[in-house]
């Protein structure tokens, strides 16, 4: 249950120049909310907080808005949403959002709904953190997710829910540390999925959850998977055509397993026991 001995609530629309809004806030403590909700465009917002249990909750819709946060404890969350404007809706495109926790169980939810080229950076550095991306209606938008430490998750549907097939869509996953999870789906053409995995007993599926694996519907797709260490896993399901997918996996007791179905495909699968 949220505590509420000290809570911060902030939403920001100010300190106008030329069209561009700024916010920046800064909490110290535990159990603290910060809300952003950014309309329009070449809007820009920083969060920095430090403490255990904190909610950042962030919504950019309009154009080329920037959003930065920095978490530092245990137990914080982050709610990005990009273009879940809904009265009026209109597309947005060009935002990026960074953020950074440090801790261990932290969350980082990122949805995308109707637009374009817009960039998610995620940094995780700890233990049991999830991050979920989700996308929908949307093309040429690049997430990278960096995560240091044990037991963490990752999950991605592009699109998600009742979204349409998404195209030129780039996820790069990289995670260090052991008992690691990456699953989920991707449907549309020209897109680009790259996990590498170092330490033991890391898997792409199945589970978290579970998607499962990298499973992908469309054609002219690119998967890369590498994992370097134990008793790593992954699993990999392609429909459709002219798909490229390679698989390297370094140690022992590595198992892969990747199903294909349809035409002009090329699979690579190198497994080392060095």
């Amino acid at each position: 249950m949220k505590k509420t001995g000290f809570l911060f609530v902030a939403i920001f629309a100010c300190s106008v120049i030329m069209g561009q809004n700024i916010a920046t806030t800064t909490q110290t403590g535990n159990n603290n909310n910060a809300t952003v909700i950014q309309l329009g465009n070449l809007n820009n917002s920083t969060i920095s907080s430090v403490g255990d249990e904190n909610e950042v909750t962030v919504k950019l819709n309009g154009n080329e808005n920037s959003s930065a946060v920095s978490q530092q404890g245990n137990g914080n969350s982050v709610d990005l949403k990009v273009g879940f404007q809904t009265n009026p809706t209109y597309p947005s495109n060009e935002n990026i959002a960074t953020i950074s926790q440090i801790g261990n169980s932290n969350t980082v939810k990122s949805g995308l709904t109707w637009g374009d080229q817009n960039k998610d950076e995620i940094l995780q550095n700890g233990n049991n953190n999830y991050f979920e991306i989700g996308v929908k209606y949307g093309n040429l938008n690049e997430i990278s997710e960096i995560t240091t430490g044990n037991g963490n998750r990752t999950r991605f549907d592009v699109p998600a829910g009742w979204g349409t097939f998404s195209d030129g869509n780039k996820l790069s996953i990289t995670k260090t540390g052991n008992t690691n999870y990456v699953s989920g789906k991707l449907e549309g053409d020209l897109n680009m999925v790259t996990i590498n995995q170092t330490g033991d007993l890391n898997r792409v599926g199945t589970s978290w959850y579970t998607l499962d694996g990298v499973s992908i519907t469309g054609s002219s797709n690119t998967v890369n998977i590498s994992q370097d260490g134990t008793a790593n896993q992954n699993l990999n399901t392609i429909l459709g055509n002219e798909n490229m997918i390679g698989i390297s996996q370094f140690g022992i007791g590595n198992m892969c397993s990747t199903m294909v179905t349809g035409n002009l495909n090329t699979i690579s699968v190198v497994q080392d026991n060095r």
